[in-house]
């Protein structure tokens, strides 16, 4: 199960979040490291009304991707490697 929700994860990011990931994965031995006082009177905005990114829309409808997942199941020894693709697990 998990590796789906990774694999939906991967698909729904935005290319910053695809660039920060990266970067947070390869190191950020490049970046200069900061001091700043915190300001504990700020109040965090993402608290009070949600995520402040903006999410990609979906590409494909809803009836769209339903024809094709029944299309998929209805013609499985046709799309069997595409099927494999899908559940194998890396």
């Amino acid at each position: 199960m998990s590796l789906y929700q990774k694999k939906i994860g991967t698909y729904d990011k935005q290319q910053w979040e695809k660039t920060v990931e990266q970067h947070i994965l390869g190191g950020f031995t490049h970046v200069p490291m900061r001091t700043a006082k915190l300001k504990t009177e700020l109040i965090d905005v993402d608290l009070v009304r949600g995520s402040s990114f903006p999410k990609a829309k979906p590409k494909h409808g809803l009836s769209t991707v339903a024809c094709l997942a029944l299309q998929r199941l209805l013609f499985l020894p046709l799309y069997r490697k595409w099927w494999i693709q899908q559940t194998i697990c890396n």
